[in-house]
Order: structure tokens, then C-alpha cells, then sequence
């Protein structure tokens, strides 16, 4: 193989790669919220599982787990949404920027107190000033003085005093 053919096959490959790293953009309806971070949007017959990306929601159990799920389901419950995918997940699903009306719903979560910040996930830019505001205004779980993070709370670190 000449060189010129070995670097276009290459290239080939690399651009198959990519396009394939990163699902096209869509819409499609919120049929259901399992999750303070998860939604189910169904595009073109398949329902489809998002996570929201660069942030992660309390877990079930977790104080303002419930509140997360109620405020993420009366946003977008039934509402047609435009999912910008960022990367592929476990399990099939895809996290992604979700959009309402042209307006972040991972950035809503991170503003209103009931997300952290995803700092393993993203670098942080906007979302981490929104919650850097949040904790500041004591919104949401940021009302309690050490609100105990996800990925803290799947390893079994209860708050001070909890049995």
C-alpha cells in the first residue's frame, strides 16, 4: 500500500470513528423521568434513556432525590425536547445537553440547587458557576450546611448523627 492510500484509510477509519463517537442531535417527547438526572424520550418509535450531562442528581434515598425527580418531570414531562448527545453511556443510554424552549435543563437542575456539578464529567465552565450561585443563595440541597454529594453517598457516607 502506498503511503498516500495508507494515510487515506486511516482517515477513513478515524472519521468513521468519530462521526460514530457522537449520535446526531434530535427531538423527541419525555415519556417518562425514572431518575433526578434521567429522562425517556421517545424519537422516531424508540424510547430512548438520557442522562443529563455534566451533572449527576441525587440518588433514591438521598435527600432531595424526590425533589429533583418532581421539578425534572413537571419541566419536561410530555414536553418535546432537543437532545444534543455528548457521549454513549452503559446500558445504551446517552448523555447529552437537553434543551426546552432553547433553554438548558441540566443548567435549570444545577441553578435550582437540585444537581452537583459533575466535576469527573466536565471541566466545568458554566455549570460550575451555576452551582458555585446555588450554594451561595442556599438553594436546594445547598440549604443544608454539608450536603453529602452522589458519588460520596453510593459509597455509604451518611450525614453526621443519621444511623
Amino acid at each position: 500500500m502506498t503511503p498516500v492510500r495508507t494515510f487515506a484509510a486511516a482517515m477513513i477509519g478515524w472519521l468513521a470513528f468519530a462521526a460514530s463517537a457522537f449520535a446526531v442531535q434530535f427531538t423527541g417527547e419525555v415519556t417518562g423521568v425514572p431518575h433526578g438526572d434521567t429522562l425517556l424520550v421517545q424519537h422516531e418509535g424508540t424510547v430512548r434513556t438520557i442522562r443529563l450531562h455534566g451533572l449527576l442528581a441525587p440518588e433514591k434515598g438521598q435527600p432531595y432525590a424526590e425533589q429533583a425527580a418532581a421539578f425534572l418531570a413537571k419541566a419536561v414531562m410530555g414536553q418535546t425536547v432537543h437532545v444534543i448527545p455528548m457521549s454513549k453511556g452503559r446500558q445504551k443510554t446517552v448523555s447529552a445537553e437537553v434543551l426546552l424552549h432553547g433553554k438548558s435543563i441540566n443548567d435549570q437542575l444545577v441553578r435550582e440547587g437540585l444537581a452537583w456539578w459533575n466535576h469527573k464529567q466536565t471541566r466545568g465552565g458554566r455549570l460550575r458557576t451555576l452551582q458555585a450561585a446555588a450554594r451561595a443563595e442556599r438553594k436546594g440541597l445547598w440549604a443544608d450546611p454539608d450536603p453529602i454529594p452522589p458519588w460520596d453517598w453510593k459509597k455509604g457516607v451518611r450525614p453526621r448523627g443519621a444511623s
